[in-house]
Protein backbone atom coordinates (compact mmCIF):
# COMPACT_ATOMS: atom_id res chain seq x y z
CA UNK A 1 0.00 0.00 0.00
CA UNK A 2 1.37 3.46 -1.24
CA UNK A 3 0.82 6.32 1.24
CA UNK A 4 0.84 9.99 -0.09
CA UNK A 5 3.88 12.03 1.40
CA UNK A 6 2.39 15.71 3.18
CA UNK A 7 3.76 18.42 1.39
CA UNK A 8 7.02 19.63 2.69
CA UNK A 9 6.91 23.39 4.06
CA UNK A 10 8.34 26.15 2.95
CA UNK A 11 11.18 28.35 4.94
CA UNK A 12 8.65 31.16 4.68
CA UNK A 13 6.10 29.50 6.33
CA UNK A 14 8.39 28.64 9.60
CA UNK A 15 9.32 32.41 9.82
CA UNK A 16 5.59 34.22 8.84
CA UNK A 17 4.42 33.77 12.67
CA UNK A 18 7.87 35.32 14.13
CA UNK A 19 7.04 38.41 10.92
CA UNK A 20 3.56 38.93 12.30
CA UNK A 21 4.99 38.67 15.96
CA UNK A 22 7.69 41.61 15.15
CA UNK A 23 5.26 43.85 13.16
CA UNK A 24 2.39 43.47 15.91
CA UNK A 25 4.97 44.60 18.29
CA UNK A 26 7.02 47.33 16.58
CA UNK A 27 2.93 48.97 15.56
CA UNK A 28 2.25 48.23 19.38
CA UNK A 29 5.62 50.23 20.26
CA UNK A 30 4.25 53.45 18.20
CA UNK A 31 0.60 53.36 18.91
CA UNK A 32 1.55 53.67 22.54
CA UNK A 33 4.03 56.57 21.70
CA UNK A 34 1.50 58.09 20.24
CA UNK A 35 -1.61 57.30 22.26
CA UNK A 36 0.63 58.63 25.30
CA UNK A 37 1.84 62.24 23.59
CA UNK A 38 -1.52 62.75 22.18
CA UNK A 39 -3.67 61.90 25.20
CA UNK A 40 -1.56 63.74 28.03
CA UNK A 41 0.08 67.12 28.19
CA UNK A 42 3.42 67.22 26.84
CA UNK A 43 5.25 67.73 30.07
CA UNK A 44 9.13 67.98 30.57
CA UNK A 45 11.59 66.05 31.77
CA UNK A 46 14.18 65.52 34.61
CA UNK A 47 16.03 68.90 35.44
CA UNK A 48 19.01 67.12 33.74
CA UNK A 49 17.87 67.02 30.30
CA UNK A 50 20.45 68.18 27.88
CA UNK A 51 18.88 70.32 26.24
CA UNK A 52 15.65 72.42 27.96
CA UNK A 53 13.31 75.45 26.70
CA UNK A 54 14.08 78.47 29.01
CA UNK A 55 12.24 81.19 27.18
CA UNK A 56 9.03 81.33 24.73
CA UNK A 57 7.90 84.74 22.94
CA UNK A 58 4.26 83.95 21.20
CA UNK A 59 1.61 80.87 21.45
CA UNK A 60 3.43 79.48 18.11
CA UNK A 61 6.31 77.72 19.54
CA UNK A 62 5.94 73.77 18.63
CA UNK A 63 7.77 70.44 18.59
CA UNK A 64 7.57 67.47 16.70
CA UNK A 65 9.00 64.60 19.27
CA UNK A 66 11.25 61.85 17.78
CA UNK A 67 8.99 59.16 16.21
CA UNK A 68 5.84 61.26 16.12
CA UNK A 69 4.17 63.02 12.92
CA UNK A 70 1.84 65.64 14.80
CA UNK A 71 3.50 68.94 16.11
CA UNK A 72 2.52 70.17 19.62
CA UNK A 73 2.55 73.36 21.21
CA UNK A 74 5.51 73.55 23.68
CA UNK A 75 6.50 76.20 26.38
CA UNK A 76 9.26 77.41 28.70
CA UNK A 77 10.73 74.23 31.00
CA UNK A 78 10.33 71.77 28.04
CA UNK A 79 12.92 69.08 27.63
CA UNK A 80 13.91 68.72 23.77
CA UNK A 81 16.12 65.25 22.84
CA UNK A 82 17.92 63.84 20.00
CA UNK A 83 15.45 63.67 16.62
CA UNK A 84 12.87 66.25 17.94
CA UNK A 85 11.90 69.09 15.79
CA UNK A 86 11.54 72.82 17.60
CA UNK A 87 10.05 75.46 14.95
CA UNK A 88 8.39 78.89 15.26
CA UNK A 89 5.98 80.78 13.24
CA UNK A 90 5.13 84.49 12.49
CA UNK A 91 5.37 86.25 16.12
CA UNK A 92 6.98 83.46 18.40
CA UNK A 93 10.75 83.07 19.28
CA UNK A 94 12.17 80.08 21.22
CA UNK A 95 15.61 79.81 23.29
CA UNK A 96 16.80 76.75 24.19
CA UNK A 97 20.00 76.21 27.02
CA UNK A 98 21.93 73.32 26.63
CA UNK A 99 23.65 71.23 29.72
CA UNK A 100 27.04 73.08 29.47
CA UNK A 101 25.26 76.56 29.32
CA UNK A 102 25.28 77.61 25.43
CA UNK A 103 21.98 79.35 24.15
CA UNK A 104 20.45 78.68 21.24
CA UNK A 105 17.16 80.97 19.93
CA UNK A 106 15.92 80.72 17.00
CA UNK A 107 13.68 83.53 15.50
CA UNK A 108 10.04 83.58 13.75
CA UNK A 109 9.77 81.00 11.17
CA UNK A 110 12.16 78.75 11.87
CA UNK A 111 13.06 75.11 11.88
CA UNK A 112 15.90 73.28 13.54
CA UNK A 113 15.86 69.56 14.01
CA UNK A 114 18.57 68.05 16.89
CA UNK A 115 19.69 65.12 14.84
CA UNK A 116 22.64 63.89 17.76
CA UNK A 117 22.31 64.91 21.52
CA UNK A 118 24.72 63.16 23.92
CA UNK A 119 26.09 64.24 27.17
CA UNK A 120 28.16 62.50 28.92
CA UNK A 121 32.24 62.73 29.51
CA UNK A 122 32.71 63.49 25.62
CA UNK A 123 29.59 65.13 24.60
CA UNK A 124 27.83 65.61 20.77
CA UNK A 125 25.31 67.92 19.60
CA UNK A 126 24.33 68.22 15.98
CA UNK A 127 21.35 70.97 15.42
CA UNK A 128 20.49 71.31 11.39
CA UNK A 129 18.82 74.72 10.56
CA UNK A 130 16.34 73.51 8.25
CA UNK A 131 14.95 77.30 7.85
CA UNK A 132 14.87 80.42 9.12
CA UNK A 133 17.37 82.19 11.37
CA UNK A 134 19.03 81.45 14.63
CA UNK A 135 21.26 83.04 16.98
CA UNK A 136 24.20 80.52 18.97
CA UNK A 137 26.33 81.38 22.54
CA UNK A 138 28.34 78.62 22.37
CA UNK A 139 30.43 77.82 25.76
CA UNK A 140 34.32 76.81 25.07
CA UNK A 141 34.46 73.34 24.59
CA UNK A 142 36.48 71.44 27.41
CA UNK A 143 37.28 68.30 25.97
CA UNK A 144 39.18 68.06 22.32
CA UNK A 145 37.15 65.26 21.28
CA UNK A 146 33.34 66.58 22.26
CA UNK A 147 31.90 68.89 19.49
CA UNK A 148 28.62 70.93 18.94
CA UNK A 149 28.04 71.09 14.70
CA UNK A 150 25.68 73.53 13.27
CA UNK A 151 24.37 72.73 9.83
CA UNK A 152 22.86 74.48 7.42
CA UNK A 153 21.49 74.02 3.96
CA UNK A 154 25.47 74.95 2.54
CA UNK A 155 27.84 74.94 5.45
CA UNK A 156 28.70 73.40 8.38
CA UNK A 157 30.39 74.80 11.62
CA UNK A 158 31.85 74.13 14.62
CA UNK A 159 30.70 76.29 17.75
CA UNK A 160 33.66 76.25 19.87
CA UNK A 161 33.30 79.34 22.20
CA UNK A 162 31.69 81.54 19.72
CA UNK A 163 28.72 83.84 19.22
CA UNK A 164 27.13 83.36 15.64
CA UNK A 165 23.75 83.85 13.67
CA UNK A 166 22.77 81.81 10.85
CA UNK A 167 20.13 82.89 8.20
CA UNK A 168 19.02 80.73 5.63
CA UNK A 169 16.41 83.01 3.69
CA UNK A 170 16.37 84.89 1.08
CA UNK A 171 20.18 84.30 0.65
CA UNK A 172 22.00 81.69 3.37
CA UNK A 173 24.77 83.60 5.33
CA UNK A 174 26.78 83.26 8.83
CA UNK A 175 27.45 85.79 10.63
CA UNK A 176 30.06 86.14 13.92
CA UNK A 177 29.58 88.43 16.78
CA UNK A 178 32.22 87.18 18.98
CA UNK A 179 34.61 84.82 18.98
CA UNK A 180 36.59 82.75 16.22
CA UNK A 181 34.26 80.40 13.68
CA UNK A 182 35.37 78.07 10.92
CA UNK A 183 32.63 77.33 8.47
CA UNK A 184 32.95 74.46 5.68
CA UNK A 185 30.75 75.34 2.49
CA UNK A 186 29.66 73.32 0.44
CA UNK A 187 27.67 73.28 -3.30
CA UNK A 188 24.83 71.03 -3.55
CA UNK A 189 24.47 69.01 -6.52
CA UNK A 190 21.82 66.70 -7.32
CA UNK A 191 21.06 66.34 -3.61
CA UNK A 192 24.81 65.49 -2.93
CA UNK A 193 27.16 68.15 -1.39
CA UNK A 194 30.51 68.71 -2.67
CA UNK A 195 32.86 70.62 -0.71
CA UNK A 196 33.88 73.72 -2.09
CA UNK A 197 36.48 75.41 0.50
CA UNK A 198 36.47 76.16 4.48
CA UNK A 199 36.73 80.17 5.92
CA UNK A 200 38.04 81.47 9.28
CA UNK A 201 35.75 84.19 10.42
CA UNK A 202 36.12 86.38 13.81
CA UNK A 203 34.24 89.28 15.11
CA UNK A 204 32.56 91.32 12.79
CA UNK A 205 32.63 89.10 9.64
CA UNK A 206 30.30 87.25 7.93
CA UNK A 207 29.99 85.02 4.83
CA UNK A 208 27.25 85.42 2.50
CA UNK A 209 26.11 82.20 -0.06
CA UNK A 210 25.25 84.57 -3.08
CA UNK A 211 24.88 83.52 -6.84
CA UNK A 212 28.45 85.38 -7.01
CA UNK A 213 30.24 83.65 -4.23
CA UNK A 214 29.14 80.18 -5.30
CA UNK A 215 30.20 80.87 -9.06
CA UNK A 216 33.76 81.92 -7.74
CA UNK A 217 34.57 79.24 -5.11
CA UNK A 218 33.37 76.41 -7.90
CA UNK A 219 35.98 77.98 -10.37
CA UNK A 220 38.37 77.32 -7.28
CA UNK A 221 38.79 81.09 -6.58
CA UNK A 222 39.92 82.22 -3.18
CA UNK A 223 37.44 83.20 -0.89
CA UNK A 224 38.10 85.86 2.26
CA UNK A 225 34.93 86.68 4.79
CA UNK A 226 33.75 90.45 4.35
CA UNK A 227 32.97 92.38 7.38
CA UNK A 228 29.36 93.01 7.91
CA UNK A 229 29.51 96.56 9.33
CA UNK A 230 30.07 97.79 5.35
CA UNK A 231 27.17 95.86 3.52
CA UNK A 232 24.73 98.67 3.49
CA UNK A 233 26.86 99.90 1.06
CA UNK A 234 25.15 98.56 -2.23
CA UNK A 235 26.65 95.63 -2.99
CA UNK A 236 24.24 93.45 -1.23
CA UNK A 237 20.60 92.29 -2.20
CA UNK A 238 18.16 95.00 -1.06
CA UNK A 239 16.06 92.21 -0.02
CA UNK A 240 18.99 90.52 1.85
CA UNK A 241 19.58 94.09 3.49
CA UNK A 242 15.97 94.51 4.72
CA UNK A 243 15.96 91.32 6.28
CA UNK A 244 18.96 91.97 8.26
CA UNK A 245 18.07 95.27 9.32
CA UNK A 246 16.93 94.16 12.66
CA UNK A 247 19.11 92.04 15.02
CA UNK A 248 17.58 92.76 18.45
CA UNK A 249 15.50 89.64 18.11
CA UNK A 250 18.17 87.68 19.85
CA UNK A 251 18.52 89.49 22.92
CA UNK A 252 15.32 88.62 24.19
CA UNK A 253 15.65 87.41 27.96
CA UNK A 254 13.00 85.26 30.00
CA UNK A 255 10.34 85.60 27.30
CA UNK A 256 10.13 89.90 27.64
CA UNK A 257 9.26 91.11 24.27
CA UNK A 258 10.26 94.63 23.99
CA UNK A 259 7.52 96.18 21.85
CA UNK A 260 7.55 99.55 20.34
CA UNK A 261 7.18 102.91 22.76
CA UNK A 262 8.29 100.63 25.75
CA UNK A 263 10.38 102.07 28.40
CA UNK A 264 11.79 99.05 29.95
CA UNK A 265 14.95 99.44 31.91
CA UNK A 266 16.71 97.63 28.84
CA UNK A 267 15.50 100.12 26.58
CA UNK A 268 16.26 102.91 28.75
CA UNK A 269 19.75 101.87 28.84
CA UNK A 270 20.59 101.21 25.85
CA UNK A 271 19.92 104.89 25.39
CA UNK A 272 22.54 105.69 27.94
CA UNK A 273 24.74 103.61 26.09
CA UNK A 274 24.37 105.46 22.87
CA UNK A 275 24.62 108.88 24.36
CA UNK A 276 27.91 107.91 26.59
CA UNK A 277 29.29 106.73 23.27
CA UNK A 278 28.72 110.20 21.94
CA UNK A 279 30.59 111.54 25.11
CA UNK A 280 33.57 108.50 24.38
CA UNK A 281 34.28 109.91 21.07
CA UNK A 282 35.43 113.21 22.66
CA UNK A 283 37.90 111.61 25.02
CA UNK A 284 41.69 111.72 24.72
CA UNK A 285 43.58 107.91 23.71
CA UNK A 286 44.68 107.60 26.47
CA UNK A 287 41.60 107.67 28.54
CA UNK A 288 40.52 104.20 26.99
CA UNK A 289 43.13 102.98 28.73
CA UNK A 290 46.54 102.34 25.97
CA UNK A 291 47.51 99.12 24.43
CA UNK A 292 49.99 98.10 21.83
CA UNK A 293 51.33 95.09 20.19
CA UNK A 294 54.95 94.12 20.54
CA UNK A 295 55.08 90.72 18.02
CA UNK A 296 54.38 89.96 15.30
CA UNK A 297 55.31 93.24 13.28
CA UNK A 298 53.44 94.97 11.02
CA UNK A 299 53.58 92.32 7.66
CA UNK A 300 55.41 89.60 9.42
CA UNK A 301 55.81 86.27 8.04
CA UNK A 302 53.90 83.88 10.65
CA UNK A 303 52.71 80.56 11.12
CA UNK A 304 49.66 78.66 11.64
CA UNK A 305 50.29 79.56 15.30
CA UNK A 306 51.12 83.01 16.31
CA UNK A 307 52.30 84.32 19.81
CA UNK A 308 51.35 87.79 19.83
CA UNK A 309 52.22 89.76 22.83
CA UNK A 310 52.44 93.70 24.01
CA UNK A 311 51.86 96.14 26.65
CA UNK A 312 48.66 97.32 28.61
CA UNK A 313 46.97 99.76 30.92
CA UNK A 314 46.38 97.48 34.13
CA UNK A 315 44.91 100.66 35.86
CA UNK A 316 42.22 101.00 33.12
CA UNK A 317 41.95 97.64 31.21
CA UNK A 318 39.77 94.66 32.12
CA UNK A 319 40.48 91.91 29.66
CA UNK A 320 41.50 91.77 26.19
CA UNK A 321 40.61 89.63 23.42
CA UNK A 322 42.77 88.93 20.17
CA UNK A 323 41.52 87.36 17.33
CA UNK A 324 38.31 85.89 19.84
CA UNK A 325 40.39 84.78 22.13
CA UNK A 326 41.46 86.03 25.42
CA UNK A 327 44.80 87.42 26.03
CA UNK A 328 46.82 86.44 29.21
CA UNK A 329 47.70 89.49 31.36
CA UNK A 330 50.70 90.22 33.57
CA UNK A 331 49.69 92.95 36.28
CA UNK A 332 53.22 92.83 37.47
CA UNK A 333 55.10 93.66 34.35
CA UNK A 334 51.38 95.17 32.53
CA UNK A 335 52.35 92.74 29.75
CA UNK A 336 50.23 90.60 27.29
CA UNK A 337 50.51 87.47 25.53
CA UNK A 338 47.97 85.31 23.91
CA UNK A 339 48.56 82.24 21.06
CA UNK A 340 45.97 82.38 18.11
CA UNK A 341 45.76 79.60 15.24
CA UNK A 342 45.56 81.67 11.74
CA UNK A 343 45.50 80.32 8.00
CA UNK A 344 46.49 81.88 4.80
CA UNK A 345 43.11 83.27 4.26
CA UNK A 346 43.38 85.22 7.70
CA UNK A 347 45.50 88.48 7.29
CA UNK A 348 45.07 90.81 9.96
CA UNK A 349 45.30 90.15 13.94
CA UNK A 350 42.68 92.29 16.20
CA UNK A 351 43.39 93.33 19.35
CA UNK A 352 40.12 94.52 21.53
CA UNK A 353 39.78 95.91 25.06
CA UNK A 354 37.56 95.67 27.17
CA UNK A 355 37.47 97.85 30.38
CA UNK A 356 36.65 97.74 34.29
CA UNK A 357 33.05 99.02 32.83
CA UNK A 358 32.93 96.22 30.43
CA UNK A 359 33.18 98.15 27.37
CA UNK A 360 34.38 96.99 24.64
CA UNK A 361 36.53 98.81 21.79
CA UNK A 362 38.99 97.99 19.20
CA UNK A 363 42.60 99.14 19.57
CA UNK A 364 44.86 97.83 17.57
CA UNK A 365 44.36 95.76 14.09
CA UNK A 366 48.09 94.55 12.80
CA UNK A 367 48.31 93.30 9.14
CA UNK A 368 50.77 89.95 9.14
CA UNK A 369 51.42 87.38 5.97
CA UNK A 370 50.22 83.89 7.54
CA UNK A 371 52.26 80.92 6.04
CA UNK A 372 50.37 77.48 7.20
CA UNK A 373 52.01 75.41 4.71
CA UNK A 374 52.99 72.58 6.83
CA UNK A 375 56.25 70.42 5.90
CA UNK A 376 56.91 68.10 4.00
CA UNK A 377 56.85 64.56 5.51
CA UNK A 378 60.52 63.31 4.75
CA UNK A 379 61.01 59.38 3.56
CA UNK A 380 61.93 56.85 6.73
CA UNK A 381 65.03 55.00 4.96
CA UNK A 382 64.99 52.56 7.87
CA UNK A 383 63.30 50.09 8.55
CA UNK A 384 61.67 49.04 5.82
CA UNK A 385 58.01 49.70 5.63
CA UNK A 386 55.10 48.99 3.37
CA UNK A 387 52.71 50.75 2.10
CA UNK A 388 50.61 51.08 5.48
CA UNK A 389 53.85 52.53 6.99
CA UNK A 390 54.39 49.07 9.27
CA UNK A 391 57.09 47.19 9.69
CA UNK A 392 58.22 43.38 11.47
CA UNK A 393 61.75 43.64 13.28
CA UNK A 394 63.20 40.57 15.29
CA UNK A 395 65.66 42.75 17.75
CA UNK A 396 65.68 44.56 20.72
CA UNK A 397 66.70 47.47 19.55
CA UNK A 398 65.69 49.47 16.51
CA UNK A 399 66.99 52.39 14.53
CA UNK A 400 63.71 55.06 12.79
CA UNK A 401 65.66 56.92 10.24
CA UNK A 402 64.84 59.16 7.34
CA UNK A 403 66.01 62.08 5.45
CA UNK A 404 64.47 65.13 6.73
CA UNK A 405 64.41 68.35 4.35
CA UNK A 406 65.85 71.66 4.85
CA UNK A 407 62.29 73.17 5.92
CA UNK A 408 62.16 71.47 9.01
CA UNK A 409 63.62 73.36 12.08
CA UNK A 410 62.73 70.59 14.99
CA UNK A 411 61.34 66.90 15.31
CA UNK A 412 59.54 65.33 17.88
CA UNK A 413 58.36 61.50 18.79
CA UNK A 414 55.57 60.16 20.90
CA UNK A 415 54.88 56.56 21.58
CA UNK A 416 52.66 54.90 24.11
CA UNK A 417 52.80 55.85 27.06
CA UNK A 418 55.21 58.52 27.24
CA UNK A 419 55.30 62.38 26.62
CA UNK A 420 56.69 63.76 23.20
CA UNK A 421 60.72 63.48 23.13
CA UNK A 422 62.42 66.42 20.88
CA UNK A 423 65.51 64.78 18.74
CA UNK A 424 68.26 66.01 20.62
CA UNK A 425 71.17 65.60 17.80
CA UNK A 426 68.92 66.74 14.86
CA UNK A 427 69.90 70.16 13.68
CA UNK A 428 68.13 72.38 11.16
CA UNK A 429 69.67 71.63 7.61
CA UNK A 430 70.81 68.13 8.57
CA UNK A 431 70.03 65.73 5.60
CA UNK A 432 69.14 62.83 8.13
CA UNK A 433 67.29 62.59 11.41
CA UNK A 434 67.28 59.09 13.76
CA UNK A 435 65.34 57.91 16.42
CA UNK A 436 66.44 54.97 18.77
CA UNK A 437 63.82 52.64 20.22
CA UNK A 438 65.19 49.62 22.72
CA UNK A 439 63.43 47.65 25.50
CA UNK A 440 66.32 48.95 27.71
CA UNK A 441 65.36 52.27 27.19
CA UNK A 442 61.82 50.79 28.04
CA UNK A 443 60.55 53.31 24.86
CA UNK A 444 60.15 49.27 22.57
CA UNK A 445 58.32 46.08 23.48
CA UNK A 446 57.01 42.38 21.90
CA UNK A 447 53.88 43.24 19.78
CA UNK A 448 52.71 46.78 18.06
CA UNK A 449 54.86 49.64 18.60
CA UNK A 450 53.31 53.39 17.56
CA UNK A 451 55.60 56.16 16.81
CA UNK A 452 53.84 59.47 16.29
CA UNK A 453 56.55 61.50 14.46
CA UNK A 454 56.06 65.17 14.14
CA UNK A 455 57.47 67.47 11.73
CA UNK A 456 57.77 71.35 12.58
CA UNK A 457 59.12 74.23 10.51
CA UNK A 458 60.10 77.69 12.27
CA UNK A 459 56.86 79.14 12.18
CA UNK A 460 55.35 76.07 14.14
CA UNK A 461 53.61 74.40 10.92
CA UNK A 462 53.55 70.47 12.05
CA UNK A 463 53.32 67.44 9.50
CA UNK A 464 52.78 64.08 11.55
CA UNK A 465 53.91 60.66 9.98
CA UNK A 466 52.57 57.40 12.24
CA UNK A 467 54.83 54.34 12.01
CA UNK A 468 53.82 50.77 13.51
CA UNK A 469 56.88 48.67 14.34
CA UNK A 470 55.72 44.68 14.97
CA UNK A 471 58.71 43.49 17.93
CA UNK A 472 58.76 39.77 16.92
CA UNK A 473 61.53 38.12 18.60
CA UNK A 474 62.91 39.98 21.09
CA UNK A 475 66.56 39.53 21.86
CA UNK A 476 67.79 41.49 24.77
CA UNK A 477 71.25 42.25 23.69
CA UNK A 478 71.71 45.68 24.33
CA UNK A 479 74.54 46.70 26.66
CA UNK A 480 73.95 49.49 29.53
CA UNK A 481 75.87 51.93 27.06
CA UNK A 482 72.95 52.58 25.06
CA UNK A 483 71.49 56.22 25.94
CA UNK A 484 68.12 57.86 24.63
CA UNK A 485 68.98 60.32 21.47
CA UNK A 486 66.05 62.44 22.67
CA UNK A 487 65.40 65.33 25.07
CA UNK A 488 61.80 65.56 26.71
CA UNK A 489 59.76 68.67 26.01
CA UNK A 490 59.66 70.98 29.23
Amino acid sequence: MRYNEPPKKSVFSYLLPFLIIIVLGIGTFFGVRNYLFSSIVFEPNSEDASVKVTAVIGDRAYMVPWGLEDRRKIREGFSVSKGDVVSTEKGSRVELTLFDGSKVRLNEDTVVHFSRVENKKIFHISLNVLRGEVYIDANEIAHEKSDFIVTSPQMISRADGVIFTIDTFPTEYVRVLEGLLRTSIFHLVNERKEPLTTVTMREGEEVVLDVGTIESLSNGEDYYPRRYDVVNEGDVDEIVRRERGNDEWYLFEGGQEWKEGDESEEHQDEEQEGSEGQEEEELEESDYGNVSIITPHVNALVGSNVLVTGYYDKDRIEKLVVNGKQAVLDVKDEMWEVKITMTSNEKEIEVFSYDMEEKKRLVERRSVKVDDTPPIIPDIIDPDLDENNRAEVSSSSIVIAGRAHSDIAWITVTTDGYPPYRLKKYSPGDDLFYYKASTDIGNFHEGANIYTIQFFDEFGNVSTLTVTLEGAILLNTLGNDSEQEVTLIQ
